[in-house]
C-alpha cells in the first residue's frame, strides 16, 4: 500500500469531500457489464475480497464471469497490492484467458491503473475500476481520473470464506462511515 496516498485520501478524498466512488453495488456478479459496455471497453478488478475470498483462489463464477467478459470484448485486468509470489500464481491463472496482471500496484498510487490503461489504449473515459475498498481502489481510480468506480461489499461478506485481517476490516468500515458521513 502505499500510505502517502493513503494519508492524501483522508485529507483530500474524505475531508475535501471529493466523489471518489460513482456506484455502489452488491458484488461484481451483480453489475451490469452488459449496459456499460455501450459506454467503457476496460474492467480493472481487484482482486482479493472483490472477485475472491481474501486470499482465495478463484471460484468457477468468477472465472465464468471474466471468461463472459473477454467474449463481450472486454479488455479485463485484474490489480492487487498482493505479495510478488501471489501476483506470480495468479498471472498462471489469468494469462491464458488474456487477463492484464498488474504487478505490485501500489494502490492507492494511480500509477498501476495508468500503466493499465496505456497497455490497453484505452482512456480513462472508457474505464471502470471494481474494488472492495474506498481508499486504495476507489481512491486510486478516482486519482487516474477513471470515470466508472464501482464500490462492491467484500466477496467474503456476500459469499463467505476467509476475511481480510481485522485491521483491514476495521479500516474498510472506518472509510465507509467517513465517507457516508461527509458526502450526505
Amino acid at each position: 500500500m502505499n500510505y502517502t496516498k493513503y494519508i492524501e485520501f483522508w485529507l483530500k478524498g474524505i475531508l475535501g469531500r471529493k466523489k471518489v466512488i460513482i456506484d455502489r453495488i452488491k458484488s461484481v456478479s451483480e453489475i451490469d457489464f452488459r449496459g456499460l459496455k455501450t459506454s467503457a471497453d476496460l474492467a480493472i478488478f481487484d482482486f482479493d475480497d472483490t472477485l475472491v475470498e481474501f486470499g482465495g483462489q478463484l471460484n468457477s463464477d468468477m472465472f465464468d464471469l471474466l471468461k463472459k467478459l473477454k467474449s463481450m470484448k472486454y479488455e479485463v485486468a485484474v490489480f492487487s497490492n498482493c505479495s510478488k509470489q501471489r501476483t506470480e500464481e495468479l498471472d498462471k491463472i489469468l494469462k491464458p484467458l488474456g487477463i492484464y496482471n498488474v504487478v505490485r500496484s501500489d494502490k492507492p498510487s494511480p500509477k498501476g491503473f495508468i500503466e493499465t490503461m496505456k497497455h490497453f489504449d484505452i482512456s480513462p473515459e472508457k474505464t471502470i475500476a471494481i474494488g472492495d475498498k474506498i481508499g486504495t481502489e476507489m481512491y486510486g481510480a478516482y486519482l487516474a481520473g477513471i470515470k466508472f468506480r464501482i464500490l462492491v461489499e467484500p466477496f467474503s461478506y456476500i459469499f463467505g470464506g476467509k476475511k481480510a485481517s481485522i485491521f483491514h476490516r476495521i479500516l474498510r468500515k472506518t472509510e465507509k462511515v467517513a465517507y457516508k458521513i461527509v458526502n450526505r
